[in-house]
């Protein structure tokens, strides 16, 4: 069996306010390509099931425009490969109730969207050419309802965290699995050894990661959340996003094909990352103002997206304006006389954000050392390492004054 992976399109997504539709709409045929001739196979090879593991909007409330495109999409890969079985989850950007709207319809035209965590323990049993494959549907999971579907958890004072719910809702579709036959389970989260980008948002509360060993039971996982193509484990995957949506993402995006075979009993599936290339690829170049106001050592790079470091020791002004009627598509500008400052601002803010985290005690501590440091700054360090004695002795006084007034 056939399969091919992926997640992530963010779809009504922007970057430096520039949307992105045109370039998802041109990834997105990329993908109904591939389904219908899979690149280096032989002539009559098709894909069985086709897997989108969450995100499918950028936004729980997407534009008409986005909802449009991905109609279409759908539109067109079942006009075209009627047979094909489509696995779809929402993702932590999606809205559950609005991605399983008419889901039930849907259905019969092999379309299987799973929104809610009850139905992701019955299996979505695909049988091609007398080969089974049993799928399981993991949506995103949420905390502040889990348990009105579930038993409660012991721990009832607080919602219950991913690595609970996701190991809850394992365990139930362990018990309901037929250990005969091969099993895919599609799931969005973040597992541990994942290797996150800049694109990535996350969500207050349910953050933290789930142990890579949850996949253990599974011929293969596909995994959506993060945008980089990465394995996890033997058979557990990350498809990354199709598109770049951050400059520190690579350039080299992927899909993933996976081939099972139950009829030869192999334990672990063919795995294969089909690259895929963009309208426009986010590019970061660096070098003078003159280099990109005049010649053509950065011609190639105009239609791309980018983000220029300019490297003059004085600051430029206005440079995006001046640079734009050249390189359309320029998002970003950084200029390395003002990473000084900047770096400065980062420091600060970091600085203050950790003297929130302190004790009153230890405020007093800080800055007590910080107003010595003020004073004396001509000093030497023997100097200040006397006066930690007296640092020390009036973090005695503060302790016993506490226990006090405790």
């Amino acid at each position: 069996m056939l399969i091919l992976h992926t997640s992530d399109f963010h779809i009504g997504r922007t970057l430096y306010d520039k949307p992105l539709l045109e370039d998802q709409k041109y990834i997105l045929k990329q993908i109904i390509q591939e389904l219908e001739n899979p690149a280096g196979m032989e002539e009559g090879s098709k894909y069985d099931v086709l897997i989108i593991a969450g995100d499918i909007y950028d936004r729980s409330l997407p534009s008409q425009e986005a909802v449009e495109l991905f109609s279409n999409f759908l539109e067109e890969i079942y006009t075209r490969l009627p047979e094909l079985e489509i696995m779809i989850i929402p993702g932590n950007h999606d809205s559950s109730s609005r991605l399983a709207y008419l889901s039930r319809i849907l259905k019969k035209l092999k379309i299987h969207i799973v929104s809610d965590i009850k139905d992701s323990i019955t299996p979505v049993l695909v049988e091609k050419n007398g080969e089974k494959v049993q799928f399981f549907l993991l949506p995103y999971l949420y905390g502040k309802n889990f348990d009105f579907t579930f038993p409660r958890l012991e721990d009832t004072l607080f919602p219950p965290g991913q690595e609970q719910m996701v190991q809850t809702c394992i365990n139930a579709i362990t018990g309901k699995m037929d250990k005969k036959i091969p099993s895919v389970l599609a799931a969005h989260l973040y597992t541990l050894g994942g290797e996150q980008s800049q694109s990535e948002r996350g969500t207050l509360g349910d953050t933290e990661f789930v142990a890579r060993d949850f996949s253990k039971d599974f011929t293969y996982t596909a995994l959506g959340h993060l945008h980089k193509t990465q394995k996890i484990t033997g058979s557990c995957f990350y498809s990354g996003s199709p598109l770049q949506y951050s400059f520190d993402e690579a350039p080299e995006k992927n899909i993933i094909r996976v081939k099972i075979e139950p009829k030869t009993k192999k334990t672990e599936p063919e795995i294969q990352l089909v690259p895929l290339n963009p309208l426009r690829k986010l590019k970061k170049l660096q070098g003078k103002f003159s280099d990109f106001m005049t010649g053509n050592k950065f011609k190639t790079y105009k239609d791309q997206y980018l983000e220029i470091t300019l490297e003059d020791r004085g600051i430029v002004e206005n440079p995006m304006l001046l640079l734009k009627p050249r390189f359309p598509n320029l998002l970003s500008i950084r200029q390395k006389a003002l990473e000084p400052e900047q770096d400065r601002q980062k420091n600060e803010k970091q600085a203050n954000t950790e003297y929130l985290k302190l004790s009153q005690e230890e405020r007093i501590l800080n800055d007590y050392e910080k107003f010595l440091r003020d004073i004396y700054q001509n000093e030497s360090e023997e100097f200040f390492a006397e006066k930690e004695k007296e640092k020390n002795y009036l973090g005695k006084l503060l302790e016993e004054l506490k226990n006090e007034t405790g």
